[in-house]
């Protein structure tokens, strides 16, 4: 499956990012953050396979098929309205990426940022199978913990 010329169409991961029989994890990478900093939820859902599990490792358990993992990153964007990241470092390998990152948003009108890791292994076809973030919990407990309820910090 290809993408269409409709500037609407879900990205899709595909053959384009394949060469002699392996993915160009990098490409598909790429592709991922520039979706995701649209916020489209539909159109980053359609980068993870149908089945695919998408695990915030703090206080919940993973999130499995892509309806749920779309509405797991509304639920994000939301929260998180302004939310932007940064990259540290990416390391790519034959079917995964490992990305370490820093976030920034805007809370109680102030920023706040902290560092996470994200797993993200793919399939064949490029699709995201699996994506685990991990959230340096002290970090946000420090960041959220040092403002007030009016955003002035403590």
């Amino acid at each position: 499956m290809t993408a269409t010329s409709n500037d609407n169409a879900l990205p899709t991961a595909a053959a384009a990012t394949r060469e002699a029989g392996s993915l160009d994890v990098q490409a598909l990478y790429e592709r991922y953050a520039d979706t995701f900093a649209t916020r489209d939820t539909k159109r980053i859902g359609a980068l993870h396979a149908e089945d695919g599990t998408f695990w915030l490792h703090t206080d919940q358990g993973p999130i499995r098929g892509r309806s749920a993992i779309e509405e797991a990153f509304a639920q994000t964007f939301a929260t998180w309205p302004n939310l932007r990241f940064e990259e540290n470092r990416t390391l790519f390998g034959p079917d995964f990426w490992v990305l370490d990152w820093a976030l920034f948003a805007d809370f109680n009108e102030q920023t706040v940022t902290f560092q996470l890791t994200d797993t993200v292994t793919l399939d064949d076809e490029g699709l995201v199978v699996r994506k685990d973030t991990w959230v340096d919990s002290a970090q946000v407990t420090k960041a959220l913990g040092s403002l007030t309820p009016d955003g002035d910090a403590t």
